[in-house]
């Protein structure tokens, strides 16, 4: 009976208090413009009165070192704290568990012949060369940080990812360059992690070796390499995995920084749409653009336009991108290569690039975005 009473008075207890939390809450939100009382009484429209959003950081750092998510869907705990994507995106644990799905291969030939009409397109165009470079997901290249229940998937595939799917195809090697073709016995920092543990992306010592083995691919004009010091790590807060945790600023993460080209890089950030200067001075990471953004650079190891098309793994490549090309147009691909590709060619036609370079990461790599070809 003292269970009882007990377990009952905590329960009304935390009945009454969520609600006063989340009304001091509200009271305390700088953007709130409307008078302080409107929305704090539970029957009025806008009052969340049992939003129980504020516990979910503590109750996070209670599970998570059990492996428990409380966003399964977007957020899986592995070991040794390594972070890696949910199903939600790319069904992405599900295709690991498997070893790949059944149409993967047709998907994959699909993806090359698309690749390859483009390719002859923008060749037509005047456009010197045309490459795509293949990033491996976080969890091919560091699946043994998995869980234990991933590994044990029990897939009747045959194992390969999308990446090579795609490589395995004759004559995809005219096209498509392998990402982690550098990473396997790296010199740069010998055994530095090559992706964040707390966040989907690779870090940027992975996007200066990824750049690099881009820039070293393209065929019919001469690229220059830029320079690169020796890395200097640093810490950081946690990434976006750790947010969907909600322990973006418990968890701790390294990145690395470089200097390109033996000194100072100063770029100029340009919206293409209006022409309005988004930014200027220093090279800092560029995150995806959903509109063309043009990020010009007079001191750069190669006197060429360069069209290209990424997504948001492309932000560690972005400084040496930009070291490496005078005038860099990039924008997300998905915006690009949409409907019949009309933003593609238009920038084609109207900005006439000596170069169309493409970064994917593996997960995308294989979806219908890419269409049928010009």
């Amino acid at each position: 009976m003292l269970r009882i009473a007990t377990f009952l008075i905590l329960a009304i207890a935390g009945l009454a208090v969520v609600p006063v939390i989340n009304a001091r809450d509200r009271m305390a939100d700088p953007a709130r413009t409307v008078p302080w009382h409107q929305g704090f009484i539970p029957w009025q429209e806008g009052f969340d009165a049992y939003n129980l959003e504020f516990a979910l950081p503590l109750y996070s750092r209670m599970v998570a070192p059990f492996g428990i998510s409380i966003s399964p869907e977007q957020a899986v705990i592995g070991k040794r704290g390594w972070l890696y994507l949910g199903d939600q995106y790319a069904e992405i644990i599900s295709r690991k568990r498997a070893g790949g799905l059944a149409d993967d291969d047709a998907m994959a030939a699909a993806t090359l012949d698309s690749h390859a009409r483009w390719r002859d397109w923008l060749m037509a165009q005047g456009v010197r060369d045309y490459r795509v470079l293949l990033g491996p997901n976080k969890s091919t290249w560091y699946p043994q940080y998995l869980p234990e229940w991933v590994a044990r998937g029990g897939g009747r595939g045959d194992g390969r990812g999308g990446n090579q799917r795609i490589l395995d195809l004759p004559g995809a090697d005219a096209i498509f360059v392998d990402g982690a073709r550098t990473f396997d016995g790296q010199e740069l920092v010998p055994g530095a992690e090559l992706y964040f543990r707390t966040d989907t992306h690779w870090n940027t010592l992975a996007g200066v070796l990824a750049a690099q083995t881009l820039l070293r691919s393209v065929e019919g004009v001469p690229v220059k390499l830029p320079r690169v010091s020796q890395p200097q790590h640093y810490d950081r807060q946690g990434g976006d995995l750790a947010n969907f945790l909600r322990l973006q600023t418990v968890l701790r993460d390294t990145d690395y920084a470089f200097t390109y080209g033996g000194g100072p890089v100063d770029t100029t950030r340009i919206r293409f749409d209006t022409g309005a200067i988004e930014g200027s001075g220093g090279n800092p990471h560029i995150d995806s653009q959903t509109t063309p953004l043009l990020v010009s650079n007079p001191t750069a190891a190669n006197d060429l336009k360069v069209l290209w098309l990424r997504d948001s793994f492309g932000t560690a490549l972005s400084p040496y991108m930009a070291a490496a090309f005078s005038n860099l147009m990039q924008v997300h691909f998905d915006k690009a290569y949409a409907g019949t590709g009309e933003m593609l060619k238009t920038l084609v036609a109207e900005w006439q690039p000596d170069l169309v370079l493409v970064t994917v990461v593996e997960r995308s790599v294989l979806y219908p975005v890419w269409g049928t070809g010009p």
